[in-house]
């Protein structure tokens, strides 16, 4: 229901198209999400259990607030010697993967200007999208990359799938990098 109707217009064509699922089988799915096929978990639950098959479970920690009984889940994990954040509810069939790339003071009105100007373009070109917080608390400019994508256990060799999600989250980062990198280059011959 809080999905855009072409965002999961699109979801529907992928499954068919390039999955092979049957109408029947995406019937079944948009029925029950937290069923998503008879006899399978939800979509947190399969995000949890292929994180483990790919060697990460002894690398996830929970928020205790957001493991509840109605299927919301919230935690850490490590994954190519690198942390990420996951979210995925068991209503709903996407999870949402996030990674904090970078922060500065929010004294550091320069390089802030540069940050946004390097989210922007990795915007522009990459799957994975960045965005910026504010933390007054602690007086820091964040940025995090984040990647919501389609999870169902019909995607074949799932653990790549997951596997290839990370990958595009840490591309986003290296190219918001090397703009970083280019763009502070450039300040400083000024």
């Amino acid at each position: 229901e809080s999905y855009s109707p072409e965002l999961i217009a699109l979801a529907e064509d992928v499954l068919t198209e390039q999955y092979g699922i049957t109408e029947e089988e995406l019937d079944s799915i948009i029925s029950k999400p937290d069923k998503l096929i008879e006899g399978e978990t939800g979509t947190r639950n399969l995000l949890l259990n292929v994180l483990e098959k790919m060697g990460c479970g002894k690398s996830i920690n929970f928020d205790s607030i957001s493991f509840d009984d109605d299927g919301t889940c919230a935690f850490s994990f490590s994954c190519m010697e690198e942390s990420f954040y996951a979210s995925a509810t068991n209503d709903r069939v996407f999870a949402e993967i996030v990674k904090c790339c970078h922060d500065c003071p929010l004294d550091d009105k320069e390089e802030i200007t540069i940050v946004k100007k390097a989210i922007n373009k990795v915007n522009e070109n990459k799957i994975a999208k960045m965005y910026y917080s504010i933390d007054k608390e602690y007086n820091l400019f964040y940025v995090e990359c984040c990647l919501c994508f389609l999870l169902i256990p019909l995607i074949p060799n799932i653990e790549q799938y997951i596997y290839s999600q990370l990958i595009f989250i840490n591309r986003a980062e290296q190219y918001f990098d090397s703009i970083l990198e280019s763009e502070k280059g450039k300040e400083e011959k000024r």
